[in-house]
């Protein structure tokens, strides 16, 4: 389904929600060229059936608000916690962010086990920090995973945000709020390769991205994609889904 929607099949969307029941793979499909109805159709997807990556993953992309609780309600897994925090915060873009102690081998050191969740302006992972405590312990900053942090979020910034529009990163998504993620610095490379695809499946882009290219092709295709979304003419406001 994925190289049907990447050729731009007119069939694609279709079919990838005729297997949505049985194939995971499709809801990532959705995610890149689904409308709204399929963001609704993955959310009772994922209230009657054990939860999947790949459905968190559409969630995030589709950016409909209907998903945000689901989302945090699954913060707190010990596989899908990591995803259900990145796929709020292409919703949102609440810029939530928690400070946790790895061992050098790459995992918490304890169930739990964090410096506490703060708000802030970008979300990246920052891997510099030695914790004091111990030397074989280095303090890691993420995109928070503590429901209560994101409950609370949510009763304060509810009222920025309006039902029935599609969001990224907390704003109304349209071509030029996709194309302007990329270029934040602290894109995340989780996203970064979704929202290339996105641009070449839903939007036809002149230009295709991949993380392979160097970095200064990336920076030169991604100017001309800034200033060719600016010539569709992105800077309205959309009211209501586009598709």
């Amino acid at each position: 389904m994925l190289a049907l929607a990447n050729l731009g099949a007119p069939q694609a969307p279709a079919l990838a929600r005729q297997f949505v029941d049985q194939a995971q793979v499709s809801h990532r499909a959705l995610g890149l060229i689904g409308g709204r109805e399929d963001a609704h159709r993955l959310v009772r997807y994922l209230a009657a059936r054990p939860a999947h990556a790949e459905t968190l993953i559409a969630l995030g992309l589709l950016g409909d608000l209907a998903a945000v609780r689901p989302l945090i309600a699954l913060l707190a897994h010990e596989t899908l916690g990591a995803v259900a925090a990145d796929a709020l915060e292409w919703i949102t873009g609440a810029g939530l962010r928690e400070t946790v102690l790895e061992s050098h081998n790459g995992k918490p050191l304890a169930e739990g086990a964090y410096l506490g969740a703060r708000v802030g302006t970008k979300v990246g992972t920052n891997r510099g920090q030695v914790h004091k405590g111990r030397l074989d312990e280095t303090a890691v900053e993420r995109v928070c995973r503590n429901p209560d942090a994101w409950l609370d979020w949510l009763d304060e910034a509810a009222p920025e945000f309006v039902a029935g529009r599609r969001y990224r990163f907390g704003k109304s998504w349209t071509p030029q709020v996709l194309v302007d993620s990329l270029a934040e610095e602290h894109c995340p490379c989780s996203y970064r390769q979704l929202a290339f695809d996105e641009l070449a499946m839903r939007l036809a882009a002149p230009q295709r991205l991949d993380l392979r290219f160097s970095v200064s092709r990336q920076m030169a295709l991604l100017q001309a994609l800034q200033a060719w979304a600016r010539r569709i003419g992105t800077g309205q406001e959309i009211e209501q889904w586009p598709y």
